[in-house]
């Protein structure tokens, strides 16, 4: 029948098209792959080096400061420094703060964007 017929070629129109949209992905993660492999093969990044530094000050949380000094001390530019922190000790303390730094958030992005403040809580 004529609704038959349709659903048939419909079916087989989705079905062409999944058939070419696959390997077009295929190909292109191939392609993003290399690309991503060839920047990194050209450009120098932070995570192509690693030096860990122990026993800074505690006062020590900027990492320009931090980059500055150790660039002084070898005498040559360093690509940049990142920080991490030992909070092992006051793990839920950090787990806190982050859960009240994200609900802060949440509640300037709610009102950036006009929602109501009960809108989602629970009734």
């Amino acid at each position: 029948s004529m609704t038959t017929s349709y659903f048939y070629k419909r079916s087989l129109t989705a079905l062409m098209c999944w058939g070419a949209a696959l390997p077009a992905s295929v190909i292109f993660a191939r392609f993003q792959a290399a690309a991503a492999r060839t920047f990194d093969r050209i450009h120098t990044l932070m995570e192509d080096y690693a030096l860990m530094i122990r026993g800074l000050p505690e006062s020590a949380t900027d990492p320009i400061e931090i980059q500055e000094f150790i660039e002084r001390l070898l005498g040559s530019s360093i690509e940049g420094v990142s920080i991490a922190y030992d909070f092992r000790h006051v793990t839920e303390e950090v787990r806190t703060l982050l859960d009240e730094h994200l609900a802060a958030r949440d509640t300037e992005f709610e009102a950036a964007l006009g929602v109501p403040r009960d809108r989602f809580r629970a009734r």
